[in-house]
This record gives structure tokens, C-alpha cells and sequence, in this order.
């Protein structure tokens, strides 16, 4: 595997860790003390963290640091989802009442319901 490769596996790794964890870059930069810039590299697949960075970012995300590095079927999302639903049948009443939306509408609905759980969390 080439230097390359690496970076966009770390690459896809870190945004599905955001996406799956729910945080944003600006999240991570400021519990870690990371600069935007240098972060942004990495999730642009630009460069690689430092091991002292990676170590911190996968304790970060609850992870072991081969996570970050280790490629990942992309199977796994779909894993989680199916179970999550299989888990929560509500879930499905959330399909039902998003199905058949166009795409502004479903945009809309993920902010309203992105909403709703911020004030939820304060």
C-alpha cells in the first residue's frame, strides 16, 4: 500500500468517525487543541497525523489507533444502520414520514430533527 492509499483510508476512516460519532471538525480541534488547518489536512486526505495526534484522536473517538489506519468495508455503515433500526423500530416511522420527499424537504427535515436533538442536549 503506497502513501497514497494510506492518507485516503485515514481519510475515509476520520469522516465516517465524525459522521458515526455525530461531531464536527471544530468539535475535535477544540477538545484537542488541534489547528483547524492541520486537521482539515487530514480529512482531505493531504496528509497523515503525527502518532502522538492519531493516538489522541483515536482516544478521542474511543477507538484503537489501527482504526484510523485500517481500510473498512463500507458495509459496516449499512451493518450499523440495519441494526440500529432492527433495534428501534420507531426508526421506521422516520422513513415512513420522510419517504417520497424531495430533496429540499428532506434537508429540511435534518435540520428540524438536528434541532430538535441539540435542544435536546442542552
Amino acid at each position: 500500500m503506497d502513501f497514497y492509499d494510506q492518507k485516503k483510508i485515514f481519510k475515509d476512516n476520520l469522516r465516517n468517525l465524525l459522521a458515526d460519532r455525530n461531531v464536527s471538525q471544530r468539535d475535535v480541534c477544540e477538545a484537542l487543541g488541534i489547528a483547524p488547518q492541520t486537521f482539515n489536512s487530514w480529512a482531505m486526505g493531504k496528509s497523515l497525523p503525527r502518532s502522538d495526534k492519531a493516538k489522541r484522536l483515536a482516544e478521542f473517538f474511543g477507538v484503537e489507533r489501527q482504526v484510523l489506519y485500517e481500510e473498512h468495508p463500507p458495509e459496516s455503515r449499512i451493518s450499523k444502520l440495519a441494526a440500529m433500526m432492527e433495534a428501534h423500530p420507531i426508526y421506521w416511522e422516520v422513513i415512513d414520514a420522510v419517504s417520497g420527499m424531495d430533496e429540499e424537504g428532506l434537508r429540511l427535515a435534518i435540520r428540524l430533527l438536528r434541532t430538535m436533538k441539540e435542544a435536546g442536549n442542552e
